[in-house]
């Protein structure tokens, strides 16, 4: 498999003046937080109440400060603080759908996962933060458009519908009238 070239990222191997595997694993280690680092979704890394850890897609939607008790808005957040307490005493994977308050208090609805770790050593819990707004609007728009079509479906059924029962009244009109024409000659 050939990747373009403007895909491929290259890193310098780290060189250990008294051992190699070393180098090599400090190079694997710069690799994945380098991916860590370019992951289009929100990572963060936290111990208790402590950032560990956060991506640069996380600062791109939250802003480079912010606070793990002030991500989402305030129905949102207790919804999150229980959930987090939770994994914290489960280890169990979470996941739940919230909505963040943006770099400019907008609101962005978010996949948020969380998953125990270590990290440096440490317990710690992975918080995955997935910007979903444009697929829930995507899944509206959808919706809207299925609701339509079913609508015309319906629209174009009752049309026909009437046209023949239209027909039916002509026709049983004409009868009528024919039979009342040539009655009209009887009784004369």
């Amino acid at each position: 498999m050939k990747f373009p070239n403007d895909k491929i990222e290259r890193v310098d191997a780290i060189n250990e003046k008294y051992n190699g595997h070393i180098g090599c694993c400090k190079s694997h280690i710069k690799v994945l937080e380098n991916i860590l680092d370019n992951n289009p979704e929100g990572i963060l890394i936290v111990r208790e109440s402590e950032i560990l850890y956060k991506n640069t897609e996380l600062e791109n939607i939250l802003g480079k400060k912010f606070h793990l008790s002030k991500l989402f808005t305030q129905k949102d957040q207790k919804r999150f603080d229980d959930l987090f307490s939770l994994q914290i005493k489960s280890n169990l994977r979470q996941n739940i759908q919230l909505e963040i308050l943006g770099t400019n208090n907008e609101r962005i609805s978010v996949d948020v996962t969380l998953v125990s770790t270590t990290y440096e050593e440490v317990d710690a819990t992975l918080i995955i933060i997935k910007d979903i707004s444009v697929q829930n609007t995507l899944a509206k728009e959808k919706l809207r458009a299925e609701l339509a079509e079913e609508t015309n479906k319906k629209l174009a059924d009752e049309i026909k519908e009437r046209i023949n029962a239209e027909r039916l009244v002509k026709e049983q009109f004409l009868r009528t009238k024919a039979i009342l024409d040539s009655s009209s000659n009887t009784f004369l």
